[in-house]
């Protein structure tokens, strides 16, 4: 099959070479195109010359002519001085009248104006009186509630419902900030769509509320603008229990150091001085500014809204998408999301690209937030290079089902927000541009550092994207680029604590998902049936090798390696403990010729080897070469082969919380080229047994062969003197 890269007109940027822009320039933006004379008279000199993209101009923090020197100072990322900055946590003040609490599983917190409160651990919380902002989302309190609360001696039952919010704080992200704002109470906080049921409202006994009121009411210091900020433990609080699977994650919802202190409820623990370990998450003022005028250019506008976020790694993209999403729920009942990035995914474990539909806040880190997707597809890596034509191809059907299914026969209008992946630089900058063609976004968020730093020409996108998205489409694109400054380009704290690497935090995604019991609220999609939404719940108690697998006969699925050439008396030791796609194809093969498996194997005496050989001589392969349509098939998860019965000829899967419905119609098992299975999903079970673990060795690594060949990207060579 040839590659959809071979021609094309964007093939010039391949020849593209980077450019320092001289010590005397003025920077005109963030992420200034830098396009060579070939992309110039590609993209055209008129499309070149009239950018209408919009820039925004990051915060002058330090001497820019010190920055722009030929040998500058290496001082600390998100510092001004090298110095460590000590961001506050909380506003509010400590004193017992400000958090009042039951002592069991409520508490009210008294917040002033423009006053914040952070809080480590697992919570659900409800606005009583006033205005909450957090994390882009404006909660409003029910005006009911707002009259209980101002007279809580003449309310009388029955008291009208709640609605609770999750919110998961644990030490992997930046902990989420809550702050009482003045804004008019005439804005809705959460859609009518997603209100709480009748069953969630007897969850709790309002009438403790109404008593919580009352001993505000009776307090000091009352203050009439005040919010009260109701903070519940949350009945579910299973996913703290991560530690027991792996030691490494056994504090993430609860500091060594830390306390229930003022509030008296389980898991939930108010924060006020920021460490190493525990950070704010504050959201730049230009995100803000930019996000604001963009979404408010777009109110009463039924055309189609796309938002994509573009930019390299480790830039704050799944930061500001997650808020972007939140900024839209303020307008919108719902808002679709197409998750690009396949080592960093936000709903999904690492390796598929989905499209989701959300209805509430994103208020937690992806390892929380897992949900059932409206359409998924398995590509089996942490990155698009092993095949970038099915990977766009995907991409571009995803976009194809939001524009048919979600926009098209809805009359309520539904916007996306893209999330792309980070690879910016050779084939990763095709693969971007081509999909910006087929999404044809309305506004494209590109997050850069400033040109004036030494390494804003290896993070910044160089190139103009309108000017080349417009060219390849013939002319008439309208979309619009607006440039925006990184958290850390601002002196701000990164908002991924250090403690955890991208493999660290694939590891919590697969650790949640096949330890989890059931997703989280989501829409259901077009394959499923409608059902309630439902809390997500996990049970860390039992280990993946004391749960009961399914049965799966060879006969009943297809096999297939993409990108890889599996030798024949080898599959069942290529698929046995490693993590597969379970797929349902409706795509229809022809037979497969039969394998000699004596000839193949050399007639080899060993029995194990025969029987071995003999039940992978059943088995349904799909030829490597053989790609599956995006439109013929769709992923309703992943699922884990614990083990193979070569005489009984099954597999033993291992699945997430997918529907059994859904399990049902699989008929094809996908082994991704590059997809690891974690040594704490191999090690669930063993950590205090001393019977020997499958394919693992506890023996140091000697000799060639013994440890994975990685690639580095830090290695300097040195280039010749010009004599």
């Amino acid at each position: 099959m040839s590659s959809g890269y071979a021609n094309n007109q964007f093939a010039a940027l391949r020849s593209l070479k980077r450019v320092r822009r001289p010590a005397g320039s003025t920077p005109t933006g963030l992420g200034n195109p830098r396009l060579s004379e070939a992309v110039l008279a590609a993209a055209g000199s008129e499309t070149a010359g009239e950018q209408n993209t919009e820039q925004y101009e990051a915060p002058s923090r330090i001497d820019r002519t010190e920055a722009v020197s030929p040998k500058r100072k290496r001082v600390a990322r998100g510092t001004a001085d090298g110095q460590a900055r000590d961001v506050p946590m909380s506003t509010v003040e400590q004193r017992p009248e400000t958090f009042v609490s039951n002592g069991v599983d409520l508490c009210i917190v008294r917040l002033k104006a423009d006053e914040s409160v952070c809080f480590n651990g697992v919570f659900d919380f409800a606005v009583l009186k006033g205005t909450v902002q957090v994390y882009g989302h404006t909660f409003h309190s029910d005006p009911v509630w707002s009259y209980i609360a101002a007279q809580p001696h003449a309310a009388k039952a029955p008291y009208p419902g709640l609605d609770f919010v999750q919110c998961y704080s644990p030490t992997t992200h930046a902990l989420p900030v809550f702050r009482a704002t003045q804004q008019p109470a005439n804005q809705r906080s959460m859609p009518p769509s997603i209100s709480m049921s009748e069953a969630n409202v007897d969850q709790i006994s309002l009438a403790s509320v109404q008593k919580l009121l009352v001993k505000v009411a009776e307090g000091p210091h009352q203050l009439l603008d005040e919010t009260l900020l109701l903070i519940r433990a949350m009945s579910d609080r299973s996913v703290v229990n991560i530690g027991r699977r792996v030691p490494g994650f056994a504090h993430l919802f609860r500091s060594k150091d830390q306390h229930t202190g003022l509030l008296d409820i389980p898991g939930v623990y108010p924060l006020w001085n920021s460490t190493p370990e525990l950070k704010p998450l504050i959201i730049p003022k230009p995100w803000e500014d930019v996000t604001e005028g963009s979404l408010s250019e777009s109110d009463g506008t039924p055309d189609r809204s796309v938002h994509c976020v573009v930019g390299s790694k480790n830039m704050g993209k799944s930061t500001f998408a997650r808020y972007l999403v939140n900024k839209l729920l303020n307008r919108y009942e719902r808002v679709a999301y197409l998750d690009c990035d396949l080592g960093q995914s936000e709903f999904t474990p690492a390796g598929i690209v989905s499209l989701h539909v959300i209805t509430r806040p994103l208020l937690g880190p992806p390892f929380t937030l897992l949900r059932d997707p409206y359409q998924c597809y398995f590509i089996g890596s942490s990155s698009p290079k092993e095949d970038t034509d099915h990977y766009l191809a995907c991409l571009r059907e995803l976009v194809n089902v939001y524009d048919k299914e979600l926009l098209a026969q809805d009359d309520i209008p539904v916007p996306l927000v893209i999330n792309t992946h980070g690879w910016v630089k050779g084939m990763g900058l095709d693969l971007l541009v081509h999909f910006l063609l087929d999404a044809r976004p309305s506004r494209i968020y590109q997050l850069g550092v400033h040109e004036t730093t030494s390494y804003s020409s290896a993070k910044n996108i160089n190139v103009d994207l309108k000017a080349i998205v417009n060219d390849m489409c013939g002319g008439g694109y309208t979309g619009q680029v607006l440039h925006i400054p990184t958290s850390a380009d601002l002196s701000l704290p990164r908002q991924n604590t250090v403690r955890f690497g991208a493999s660290e935090l694939r590891h919590l995604s697969l650790l949640s998902y096949f330890h989890q019991s059931a997703f989280g609220p989501s829409l259901s999609n077009s394959h499923s049936t409608p059902s309630a939404p439902t809390n997500p719940t996990w049970n860390f108690d039992e280990s993946l090798t004391a749960q009961l697998p399914y049965e799966v006969p060879f006969q009943t699925v297809r096999i297939m390696f993409p990108n890889a050439e599996v030798p024949f008396s080898q599959t069942l030791h290529a698929l046995n403990g490693c993590i597969v796609g379970l797929v349902i194809d409706r795509t229809e093969y022809a037979a497969a010729p039969v394998v000699d498996s004596e000839e193949e194997e050399g007639n080899a005496d060993d029995t194990e080897t025969e029987t071995t050989t003999s039940a992978a001589s059943s088995l349904r392969i799909i030829p490597p070469g053989v790609s599956i349509a995006p439109h013929r098939h769709y992923c309703v998860g992943l699922g884990l082969i614990r083990g193979i019965d070569p005489v009984r000829q099954v597999f033993h899967v291992l699945t997430g919380p997918i529907p059994a419905e859904h399990l049902s119609m699989v008929n094809t098992l996908v082994r991704g080229p590059g997809y690891e299975t974690p040594v704490g999903l191999f090690g669930s079970g063993y950590e205090n047994s001393r019977a020997h673990l499958p394919y693992t060795s506890r023996l140091s690594s000697e000799g060639f062969g013994s440890l994975a060949w990685r690639t580095r990207h830090n290695l300097l060579r040195k280039r010749p003197r010009q004599l």
